[in-house]
């Protein structure tokens, strides 16, 4: 089920308190049932009945026989809800089972002209010895004049066959207000125009290393009908079993050009401690960090206990390869936030004034969007976001996957609040049920959270749609990202990591290529190179999309204008993504190479207005000389012996060029998968 909006849910054991008194004015009709079941009927097939002990009025309502988690009673809203308005609602529930125990919500669930919406409470545990008040406060606003089909009724978060008891019900009108109130509010001067693409990374796949999750995650993946979800490095040892180690510099190396090659900016890494931190430190020990940013994601724990990880990330906020905004604030994203940890953030503030750091611009994720704006205007966040969206329902088709994302979209809006919308790539946690995980011990809903794989093209939609959405809300959208779950959490069921299969049958990353190509539309949008060879214009769509080009704008390539060495250069490094420690961040992408290729130890002339063919090479051969390049580019250095060797060096040739030496340094797409 999907939260749209809110602000706070408390769970209170029956009875409630004589002091307590509900906000707002009672819209339902008959709430207590005192009236029996008038005003009442089924969400979906069940068997009511009246019974007799209620706590909050007359009579209780017993339903057994659901047919689905929601088979319920329900009470249809639609001419309070639209009479009323929009604006602040409170809704609650007194419910205990007729057996056992079980965890339940109250929803409202509403169409407007964006589609469906559901407002919901947090799952609340509840069992047969008394009953438990669940109560939510909520944002209710909606797109165009009214909304259709209100109902508010109860889920439960799995299927459960003991029965529920419902006391008394209520939904009242509270206030018109529609927004989080003390919410950040920037300059939409500051907003990015061109979206980013960020990735969360997750980094389990570290084989035997330490803390153990890797031989874990092995196992969930060991089930040969599982194999087809396998990172590109994986080896096959048997028809069910796998072993997945990509804890290698090396391979390291190629996951960070994979993601720069095929158009993703930055990855947002969470933080670990153990072997789950090698990703993070080969990234940084990276020759190739120069060529996608990167930011962490904490958890809660972290930041308010972990002094010695405050510290070393405000050093890295510093490197011009960590991820901020257009003015230069470091990007934090925080997992499931929470208001507790506001002094640990509060000394990562002061870490970053005292060290001459702009002030993080620090995103709040949370599972329930409304709570994480609330959270948002009391710690003085600047955004919110999902971690992931999962699956509106079991086995449903990816696109409903697609449709649930878009609405939590709408519901980031309505709070108010800058939003990062995610894109969740799937949801299928069907190999944690087969191989229980340590971390996760209540695991059996898990065969029933799952939906559709996605098809490449419907993944690199659903980021095309995102991107659409933060242009339609520019001034909700300053940093103008989107976060996409996930480069790597196969087992969980959302990855674009290239795949074993994808590499070994098709010879290219299949997820990664769609979201190429759609960005494509967006990056290398050229009118001039039509008539260029499809090498040449491949090559040049290609390198834009990996953000190589980053000091031509607007839809004029120039294909012919000659290139200088400087311009050669930049273009080069930014396509590789060398780095070295050059001691003046922010520099240009020409003064950048200049710098890098000085770090290096060679003097590029940066006054040369055009260069030969010949002369790139050597330049791009003695930068990768200098910078510790294993890989030869001897093929590339035939001087006059080349035909083209003499010739000028045009944007065309230069990008055709500058393709084919990083293809040829990091054998992309065509790395073959180990035996």
């Amino acid at each position: 089920m999907e939260t749209m909006e809110n602000t706070e849910s408390t769970a209170q054991t029956m009875p409630i308190p004589e002091i307590f008194e509900p906000p707002g004015v009672e819209l339902l009709k008959n709430p207590d049932f005192s009236e029996g079941l008038k005003n009442w009927r089924q969400y979906a097939k069940c068997n009511p009945e009246l019974v007799a002990g209620a706590q909050g009025g007359q009579n209780s309502v017993l339903v057994t026989e659901m047919s689905a988690n929601w088979a319920v009673v329900c009470q249809d809203l639609t001419k309070p809800l639209n009479d009323c308005g929009k604006g602040t609602y409170y809704f609650g529930a007194s419910v205990k089972t007729g057996g056992g125990a079980a965890k339940i919500m109250v929803v409202v669930h509403y169409r407007d002209d964006t589609g469906r919406n559901w407002v919901t409470s947090d799952y609340v545990g509840i069992d047969d010895k008394s009953f438990t008040y669940i109560d939510k406060t909520a944002i209710i606003d909606w797109s165009g004049d009214k909304t259709t089909e209100v109902d508010i009724y109860l889920s439960l978060e799995k299927p459960f066959e003991g029965g529920i008891i419902i006391d008394s019900m209520t939904f009242r009108h509270v206030s018109e207000m529609t927004e989080v109130e003390g919410l950040y509010r920037p300059d939409v001067a500051l907003r990015n125009e061109s979206p980013l693409v960020g990735v969360i990374r997750w980094d389990a796949w570290i084989g035997d290393g330490e803390g153990g999750v890797g031989q874990v995650v092995n196992r969930s993946l060991s089930p040969e009908k599982y194999h087809f979800r396998m990172p590109w490095f994986s080896k096959i040892v048997g028809p069910n079993e796998v072993f997945i180690d990509g804890a290698t510099q090396e391979l390291a190396d190629k996951e960070t050009q994979f993601a720069k090659t095929y158009g993703i900016d930055y990855f947002a890494i969470l933080h670990y401690d153990d072997g789950m931190s090698f990703a993070r430190k080969a990234y940084l020990n990276s020759l190739y960090r120069n060529g996608i940013k990167w930011c962490v994601v904490f958890g809660c724990g972290t930041i308010a206990n972990d002094y010695d990880a405050r510290s070393y990330y405000v050093k890295e906020f510093k490197k011009p390869y960590y991820q901020k905004t257009a003015d230069g604030r470091p990007v934090i994203y925080i997992f499931q936030v929470e208001p507790w940890i506001k002094e640990g953030l509060d000394v990562i503030r002061s870490e970053c004034e005292r060290e001459g750091i702009p002030e993080p611009y620090v995103i709040g994720m949370n599972f329930d969007i409304p709570k994480a704006a609330m959270i948002a205007a009391e710690l003085g966040l600047q955004g919110v976001s999902l971690y992931t969206g999962g699956s509106p329902s079991p086995g449903c088709p990816y696109s409903a996957v697609m449709e649930s994302d878009e609405a939590k979209w709408r519901g980031m809006k309505k709070t108010g609040a800058q939003f990062v919308p995610q894109i969740t790539t799937g949801w299928d946690k069907r190999p944690r049920y087969d191989n229980p995980n340590p971390w996760e011990p209540d695991y059996e809903d898990f065969k029933n959270q799952y939906s559709e794989q996605a098809t490449p093209e419907q993944i690199a939609q659903s980021i095309e749609n995102a991107f659409k959405f933060n242009d339609e809300n520019k001034e909700r959208t300053v940093f103008n990202s989107v976060i996409v779950y996930a480069w790597n959490e196969n087992d969980e069921g959302g990855w674009i990591v290239p795949t074993y299969f994808e590499l070994r049958d098709s010879g290219k990353p299949l997820r990664l290529d769609a979201i190429r190509e759609m960005l494509k539309s967006r990056r290398a949008a050229y009118s001039d190179i039509a008539g260029l060879e499809a090498k040449t214009r491949e090559a040049i769509e290609n390198l834009a999309v990996a953000g190589v080009f980053g000091n031509i704008e607007g839809e004029l390539f120039e294909p012919q204008k000659e290139v200088g060495a400087a311009e050669f250069a930049a273009y080069f490094v930014r396509s590789v993504g060398y780095w070295a420690e050059i001691g003046n961040y922010g520099l240009g992408a020409y003064d950048e190479a200049i710098a890098i290729a000085g770090a290096l130890g060679l003097d590029i002339e940066a006054g040369d207005p055009s260069i030969t063919y010949s002369k790139a090479v050597r330049i791009a051969a003695d930068m990768a000389k200098a910078a510790g390049e294993t890989k030869q580019l001897a093929e590339f250095s035939e001087d006059g012996s080349n035909a083209a060797g003499g010739e000028k060096l045009t944007r065309a040739s230069a990008a055709l060029l500058v393709h084919q030496l990083t293809q040829a340094i990091f054998d992309l797409p065509k790395t073959v998968p180990p035996a």
